[in-house]
C-alpha cells in the first residue's frame, strides 16, 4: 500500500523497494537458459500454437536464441538494479557481471559488430 504520506502508515518505502527488488533479482538469476541443453529448446517459426511446421533444429540459430534471451535477462537485472538503487550508485559486482555477460553475448548475435548505444548507456 503506497500513500502520499508513507511515514504516517509506518511503511519504510526504501526497505520495501529493496526487499521486493531482491526477490525479483533472485528470480531473474534463476531463469537462465545458459545451462539448458540445446536439444531442450524449441523454436517454431509460426505463431500458430499447434503448428505442423517442424521446430528449428539448427544449432547456430538455437545458440543465437539463447544468447538473445540471456541479453534480455541480464539487461533486466541491470535495469532492476538502477530502478531500485538509482542511477548514481555504482554497479555492484553481481550487476557488473551481468553487464559483462551482455557484452559477451552481443558477440554471439547476428549483425552485431559493435555495442549498441543503448547498452553503452548502462555504464
Amino acid at each position: 500500500m503506497f500513500t502520499r504520506s508513507p511515514t504516517q502508515t509506518g511503511l519504510n518505502v526504501q526497505a520495501e523497494i529493496l526487499s521486493r527488488g531482491a526477490v525479483l533479482e533472485n528470480t531473474f538469476h534463476s531463469l537462465s537458459l545458459r545451462n539448458v541443453p540445446l536439444s531442450a529448446i524449441m523454436i517454431v517459426p509460426s505463431s500458430d500454437p499447434l503448428s505442423s511446421t517442424p521446430p528449428t533444429v539448427d544449432t547456430e540459430i538455437l545458440e543465437e536464441a539463447v544468447a538473445t534471451s540471456e541479453i534480455f535477462r541480464h539487461c533486466a537485472l541491470i535495469y532492476l538494479y538502477r530502478v531500485v538503487r538509482g542511477d548514481k550508485v555504482d554497479l555492484d559486482a553481481r550487476t557488473r557481471e551481468s553487464l559483462d555477460e551482455v557484452l559477451t553475448f552481443l558477440t554471439l548475435t547476428p549483425s552485431m559488430h559493435s555495442p549498441h548505444p543503448c547498452i553503452l548507456s548502462l555504464f
